[in-house]
């Protein structure tokens, strides 16, 4: 089965969270996770909607270099909008 793609909305949710919690995000994703505290989160329904569709291990696997990219692509997207 292939894993579904990342949505804007999913990487967008992912990014604000790196820049919440900085350098650990992965790291505190998956204790989140485990712990089932990521719903208490401020995007806790995005951070639950990624885990049930992506997986825990999708978004451990994420690279940084693939969010940065990600990352910039929106923000070119965001600027793009407001001209």
């Amino acid at each position: 089965m292939t894993a579904p793609a990342w949505t804007d909305d999913e990487l967008r949710t992912l990014i604000r969270f790196r820049v919440r919690v900085g350098r650990r995000w992965k790291s505190t994703l998956a204790d989140l996770y485990l712990a089932g505290r990521d719903a208490d989160e401020p995007e806790g329904a995005g951070l639950r909607r990624i885990r049930n569709r992506q997986g825990p291990s999708r978004v451990h696997a994420l690279t940084g270099a693939a969010l940065d990219a990600a990352e910039a692509r929106l923000s070119e997207g965001a600027a793009d909008g407001m001209a």
